[in-house]
Order: structure tokens, then sequence, then C-alpha cells
């Protein structure tokens, strides 16, 4: 790193003004071994320059250190972003190479074939494929949008909110077999945030819930208020995560060991921590294998002010 040359003076100044005042010493030493070091107008002058010089030769070089500092962290935010990106793509290649596989070796098996029935199983697969890959494509323009999606921040009564996603996955036929609960706060709650995307974000866990269990586990949607907070919660007792894998299913498209032989795209989770940011919110996840896995969004309750504009706008 180069030094500027105003730089180099702040550097040279004191050691020149220290010395100064070693020569101004010395100049004061008495015959009898004693020291006359009596302060006139120029001493203090020089002893001034030499603090402020002192000072500056400080700031400077904490400066410097500071700026290495930054500089550091700001290479390797590169480098773990720049991982990042080529985990993503590795996990990307993962996901797109299978079917892109089948729809090959399915053209190729059509050309060949001229039984109707053959055919139209072939057609059939290949379809199948095809909305597997648009699915995927699909969830991630979801989380790339999520960030700028106009969001209608308004507040939501917690027991309406819980009821309807409960009677949505309740329809849903991957809950065959499965004990889905819903517990609601004994007096309903207000919090503010975007509808749609909470429901989706709960409907998402909700699925993953019921997707990483077997029949007759027990699967429980759940909302309560915990100080100036509310918080919504989806439960299983189902497969669990490793420990080792819980920090990395918030990315996306990744898929642990668990997930192997499961239908899905690895995007569920990312989507639910990117809604749960954009709400001011977190999101955090507890597991344990073969135990069952809690997954809790921790959003802030509705003010007053927010619930008597409410009132007024009814």
């Amino acid at each position: 790193m180069k030094l500027k040359p105003l730089r180099w003076l702040t550097i040279i100044i004191p050691l020149l003004l220290a010395l100064g005042v070693f020569l101004l010493i010395v100049s004061g030493r008495m015959p009898d071994g004693t020291f006359d070091l009596r302060m006139d107008d120029s001493t203090l002058v020089l002893l001034g320059g030499a603090l402020l010089s002192l000072l500056l030769t400080v700031n400077f070089l904490s400066q410097r250190w500071l700026d290495g500092v930054h500089q550091r962290s700001m290479e390797r935010a590169k480098q773990e972003t720049a991982e990042e990106h080529r985990q993503f793509l590795n996990r990307l290649d993962h996901e797109l190479k299978n079917p892109l596989m089948a729809l090959r070796a399915g053209l190729s098996n059509l050309s060949e074939t001229h039984n109707l029935d053959d055919q139209r199983k072939i057609i059939g697969s290949l379809s199948s494929q095809t909305v597997r890959i648009g699915a995927l494509v699909s969830d991630l323009r979801k989380v790339a949008t999520i960030g700028t999606y106009p969001l209608e921040m308004l507040p939501i009564s917690l027991t309406e909110l819980l009821n309807d996603v409960y009677a949505t996955i309740n329809d849903d036929p991957r809950s065959a077999g499965r004990v889905i609960r819903l517990t609601l706060p004994t007096h309903d709650i207000s919090l503010i945030g975007d509808r749609d995307l909470l429901s989706l974000a709960l409907h998402n866990l909700l699925i993953n819930a019921l997707k990483y269990s077997l029949p007759k586990d027990t699967v429980e949607l759940r909302g309560y208020r915990d100080g100036g907070d509310v918080v919504l919660e989806v439960a299983d007792s189902g497969f669990g995560i490793a420990r080792q894998e819980q920090q990395e299913v918030w990315k996306e498209l990744y898929r642990g060991q668990g997930a192997q032989g499961i239908a899905g795209s690895g995007i569920g989770l990312a989507l639910v921590h990117a809604i749960s940011e954009r709400h001011s919110g977190t999101v955090t996840l507890q597991s344990e294998v073969d135990k069952g896995t809690t997954v809790s969004i921790r959003l802030p309750a509705a003010s007053a002010n927010h619930l008597a504009l409410k009132h007024r706008s009814a």
C-alpha cells in the first residue's frame, strides 16, 4: 500500500519533534547533573506540536489497521459469496440432470416405439418431467422475486390465519393417515404482515412436515404470543434432520440425506426464510433424527396504532 505525502509527514514529524525534545533535555543538563527544564513559550509550542503529531500518527495507524480489517472482511465476504454461488450451481445442476436425462431417454424411446400404449406411457413420463422442471423454475422465481415483492402489510388475525391454513392442508392428499392438529391462542392476537405470503410460508412448512413423516405421525400447526412477538410454529414427529445439516437447509436447492428419494426441489425452507426476513422476523429450526422437527417463525405483534387504523378502515 502506497502512502500519500501527507501520511509520510504524520510519521516523520513526530520523529523530528521527539528528537527536538531529546535535544532540549540534553541541553538543559546542568554541570552538577541536575536538569533545568523551565518551560518558556517556545518549549510549550514544541511539546504541544509533538503531542498533536503523536495523536495524528496514532489516528493514521489506527485508521490503516481498520482499513486492513475492512479489506480482509470484504475479501472473506466475496469468497463466501462465490462459494455459495458455486454450491448453488452444483445443486441446480444436480436437480436438472435427472429430469433432463429422463427426457432425453424418453424421446429416444419414443422415436423407436410404434406401439400406441407404449407411446402414451412415454409421453406421460415426458410430461411429468417437464412439470417437474417447470415447478423448479417457478419456485426459484419465487425466491428470487420475494425481495422486491410488494407487501401488503396489514393487521392479521392470528386465529383466522391459522384456521385458513389448517383447512387447506387438511384437503391435501398428502395429509392422509397423519394426525393433523391445530393449537390456537387462548385470546386472538393480531400481527402485521402480508397475509398471502405468511399463508405460503406456513403451507410450505406443513407440506415439508407431511413429506418427511409417515402415516400415524403427528403434525401440529400452532401460534402464540411471546412478549412483543407472535410465533408461528409447525411441528412434526417425523424423520428429523441431522444436526450437521440444519444450517444448510435454508439454502436454495439444498436437500439433505433424509430427503433422498422424496419428491421436492429444496426451495421450501429457503422461501420461508426469505418471507420471514421481508417481515423483519426470524425463523429457527429445532430437530432430532427420528424424533421430529419444529420450525418457528417469530414476527412483530400488531401495535395499538395498527389496530386503531384497521378499525377505522373497516
